[in-house]
């Protein structure tokens, strides 16, 4: 392996051999170094490099190029950013057979495309909270973020492993649709937050025989107008925890819609303004159901699970036709359901309550069809 220093003597073309200190452009087994000198680098054609270093100061322009870095330099990076990015076209390939760290923080300026795309390939963010103004894709390999937010404006494809170690993660922003997220690989997303801004061209939408182990991971729906979006939280393994839906920018209410069975591990919070339904979908919640907007069965008779509902006012419970099965108390409360000024509207179904503690029932309508599971406790009703 040879380092190679941008010396920038000739001009600001990257192909430019001159423009190098050996003389030579950089080769596919060279540690590249972007230095801070008067002209800025910019890239012509994609370079495969063994590393990529910008160091404090220096600029460089990827032009819309995209660079290849198949290896790391003696401090364990393969991609080292402390200088500044200027455009916003500059994309990265990391195709190194092995761990290695990655600092895309540039001082100013974001990269667009970062790519991973090696099956030994085990990527770890470094260097604090990161931006990436197009997709993130992981088509072979893993990328750690290593405890650091990310934010991908574009879409996110995974087909190797994601570990999102705690990090706040934004998909879009307030402003600014998200894309796709997709992949059938790994997603550990451990006690993270992800904040998926969806408009209705964006769903989150893995393949089912992904893998998913989401710890106490939260996800926010957060739409930004008043579309409709398709979601897919069926996996080979594993289930989604918290998901909550809100309304972002705009003032129409949006929809978030269930296109396969569902199990959520946590909780479920349908914020005001926001629509959560079931389609046509089994759907459960160990955890806590507690509903401001809209919770729609959509007509379907599929029986619905939750650990305990709060219909709080202005929110509403469109009711399966089939059997709403509640089995505990709601957090921090005696009730095992509770209709705080919402509404109800029971499609002709069943509520069935099988906590198994004495429990209060608050519902401010009516139930059609009520059943309490034998050799139970007992339940006040509370009308």
């Amino acid at each position: 392996m040879a380092t190679v220093t941008w010396t920038g003597a000739v001009s600001t073309t990257y192909s430019t051999d001159g423009n190098w200190d050996t003389g030579s452009k950089p080769t596919s087994s060279d540690d590249v170094i972007i230095a801070n000198v008067t002209n800025d680098c910019v890239l012509t054609g994609s370079p495969t490099v063994n590393s990529w270093t910008v160091q404090s100061g220096a600029r460089f322009n990827g032009n819309t190029e995209t660079i290849t870095v198949v290896g790391e330099n003696s401090s364990g990076f393969a991609i080292d950013i402390d200088g500044e990015v200027v455009g916003t076209t500059t994309n990265f390939t990391v195709e190194t057979p092995a761990a290695t760290n990655i600092d895309l923080k540039a001082t100013s300026g974001n990269v667009r495309h970062v790519t991973i795309n090696h099956a030994s390939c085990a990527a770890a963010i470094a260097g604090g909270f990161m931006t990436i103004t197009g997709n993130l894709t992981i088509t072979a390999g893993s990328l750690n973020t290593g405890g650091n937010d990310l934010t991908v404006a574009g879409a996110l494809a995974n087909d190797g492993t994601l570990t999102l170690n705690g990090s706040t993660v934004n998909l879009g922003s307030t402003s600014t649709e998200a894309g796709d997220v997709t992949g059938a690989g790994t997603f550990n997303l451990d006690t993270s937050t992800i904040n998926y801004h969806t408009a209705g061209g964006a769903n989150f939408i893995p393949s089912t025989s992904a893998n998913f182990d989401t710890n106490t991971s939260t996800l926010n729906l957060i739409g930004l107008n008043g579309s409709n979006r398709a979601h897919n939280f069926t996996f080979a393994s594993g289930n989604m925890h918290n998901i909550t839906t809100s309304r972002g920018a705009g003032t129409d209410t949006h929809t978030d819609t269930l296109n396969g069975n569902c199990t959520i591990t946590g909780n479920l919070t349908v914020g005001a303004n926001s629509n959560f339904s079931t389609g046509t979908r089994v759907f459960t919640v160990n955890g806590d159901v507690d509903v401001t907007g809209q919770l729609i069965s959509n007509g379907s008779d599929k029986p619905m699970t939750f650990g305990g509902i709060r219909i709080n006012s202005g929110g509403t419970y469109n009711a399966t036709s089939g059997t709403t099965e509640v089995t505990n108390r709601f957090t921090g409360t005696s009730n095992v359901w509770k209709n705080d000024g919402g509404t109800f509207t029971h499609n002709n179904g069943t509520v069935k309550f099988t906590d198994n503690d004495h429990s209060k029932v608050k519902e401010q309508g009516s139930f059609y069809n009520f059943e309490q599971a034998s050799s139970l406790g007992d339940y006040a009703l509370l009308w």
